[in-house]
């Protein structure tokens, strides 16, 4: 039981750590080569012909689509951090009830820690998708990675960057998050065990006096 005790206190800890870490990728989100997208939303129509030869060209069109890619983002970036927020304060709502110290768990900390964990999960299956398609969408842009970049490269006044490596580590950090997720979910199995194995002794003990 002490060893499942020390490890309840140590997994609401660490998933505290990983809701306030939620947090700051929210605000990583738009960072890297999708920033220098918003640069240019309101680029003029001089810079437009220079850049993709008229506004009617394939390039061009294919950049707006870029720049709604770039209006995802900013999209994306708010629901997570909305969402890490609510993360936080789960985490927060299972330690009212307890969840790190109650030696015996009631069905409202099964509850809330489940809860807890089933948003953890969504939290990272959203993440995942969000981060796909932004980094698809810059990656697959020829518009961005070809025809703007050789612009930029000759021309000092414009920044480029494919650097995308913030979806990365979202990936990475998305597997740390499920896998946080389960170790709630193993951390309240193991508990309900232990506490119907002290219950059947109890139960035999009672029985023997009885007897």
């Amino acid at each position: 039981m002490k060893t499942q005790m020390r490890f309840q206190k140590l997994i609401l800890k660490l998933t505290l750590i990983v809701a306030a870490l939620a947090i700051v990728y929210a605000l990583a989100f738009c960072t890297g080569a999708i920033a220098y997208i918003g640069r240019y939303q309101d680029m003029a129509g001089s810079e437009i012909r220079a850049i993709f030869g008229s506004t009617t060209s394939d390039s061009y069109m294919e950049f707006l689509d870029l720049l709604g890619v770039y209006d995802a983002a900013q999209t994306y970036t708010t629901l997570l951090l909305w969402l890490g927020i609510v993360f936080i304060l789960l985490v927060v709502v299972c330690y009212a009830f307890a969840g790190a110290t109650r030696r015996n768990y009631y069905k409202s900390n099964y509850i809330t820690i489940g809860i807890l964990a089933g948003f953890a999960i969504v939290w990272a299956v959203l993440a995942v998708v969000f981060s796909l398609q932004v980094q698809m969408g810059v990656l697959g842009s020829d518009a961005w990675n070809v025809t703007f970049a050789n612009y930029a490269a000759a021309n000092a006044a414009y920044y480029y960057s494919s650097n995308t490596v913030v979806y990365i580590i979202g990936y990475i950090f998305a597997i740390v998050v499920i896998v946080d997720a389960l170790a709630l979910i193993y951390n309240c199995i193991w508990k309900a065990k232990l506490m119907k194995g002290e219950k059947e002794l109890l139960q035999k003990g009672a029985a023997k006096e009885v007897a």
